[in-house]
């Protein structure tokens, strides 16, 4: 069985913001979830040229593969992040 409780480096909240109806501070999306849509638009928008038209790329991404994108699309942001840590470290040690 997998533990599904496993702690992960979400990069913490990708643009806090001040929500003027609770009137308190919200986190918004996590760093993870924003690299990641960036790594899939960019996923999808370098695969126009190897799939075909736009509308390849709209059928592609309706296909069985769709779990294979999106895992590759975090898999990328986590590795950014990982990257980012990497480097705030190295900043810290200089």
């Amino acid at each position: 069985m997998t533990d599904t409780t496993k702690q992960h480096d979400d990069g913490g909240p990708w643009m806090p913001h001040y929500d003027d109806v609770e009137h308190k501070i919200v986190p918004g999306m996590s760093t993870l979830d924003y690299f990641a849509g960036q790594a899939l638009a960019g996923m999808m928008v370098g695969s126009v040229g190897t799939i075909g038209n736009s509308k390849d790329v709209s059928a592609y991404a309706k296909g069985h593969c769709n779990h294979v994108i999106a895992d590759r699309a975090y898999v990328i942001a986590a590795n950014m992040i990982a990257e980012k840590r990497r480097r705030e470290g190295a900043d810290d040690a200089n």
